[in-house]
This record gives C-alpha cells, sequence and structure tokens, in this order.
C-alpha cells in the first residue's frame, strides 16, 4: 500500500519542479521576445538545469552572435560613410581645379598634362 505521506510530498515536489521550469521557460520566452525586438541586451540569468538550461545557452550564445554581427555591420557602415563622405569632399574641391587647368591649358594651346 502507498502512504499517502509519501504521495502527497511527491505531488509537491513535482509541483515545485513544474512552477520553477515554466517560470524558467517564461524567462527564456521573455528574453527571445526582447531580442525579436533587437533590444540584444536582454540576457537571462541564472540558466536552469537539463534540457531548458542547454537551450537557455544556446539562446545566449546566438544572441552573443548577434551583437557581434550588428557591431561589425556598424563598423562597416561607418567605415563606408566617412570614404564616401571623404570622396565627396574631394570632387567637390578637385573638380572646379580641374576646370581651371584644363581652361588655363585650352588658354595657353596645351593640354593641362604639359603646362610648362
Amino acid at each position: 500500500m502507498i502512504d499517502q505521506g509519501t504521495v502527497g510530498v511527491h505531488v509537491r515536489w513535482l509541483r515545485t519542479k513544474m512552477e520553477t521550469h515554466s517560470a524558467d521557460a517564461k524567462r527564456l520566452v521573455a528574453a527571445a521576445r526582447l531580442v525579436a525586438r533587437n533590444e540584444l541586451g536582454a540576457r537571462v540569468t541564472d540558466a536552469p538545469r537539463g534540457e531548458l538550461g542547454e537551450l537557455t545557452q544556446v539562446f545566449e550564445s546566438a544572441v552573443d552572435r548577434r551583437q557581434r554581427l550588428l557591431e561589425s555591420s556598424q563598423r562597416e557602415a561607418r567605415r563606408y560613410a566617412a570614404h564616401t563622405r571623404n570622396q565627396v569632399i574631394s570632387q567637390a574641391v578637385l573638380a572646379p581645379v580641374s576646370s581651371m587647368w584644363s581652361a588655363m591649358g585650352r588658354a595657353a594651346g596645351t593640354s593641362p598634362g604639359r603646362l610648362e
């Protein structure tokens, strides 16, 4: 015969485990929703044990990788913008000078490369 006290202990233990897993899963889902909105600072602290803990670690790794890729893309975008800005400035400065040299060459009857 099964002791009612033993069954009660097991039921309470199982209920506690289920509530803990449910709370852990809810934290992971909440963090995933934040990441989906590009809030990459979202993290799950105190990873649980077992499969849910493993899933949490995979989630954290994926978020870290996404953060690194985003930072790399932002650096490249800033570098490209600076390069493009420098080219625009160079064209704005050099185009009038080049036109002036061409005009001077035509006036002197020579090409700009042969001005002496």
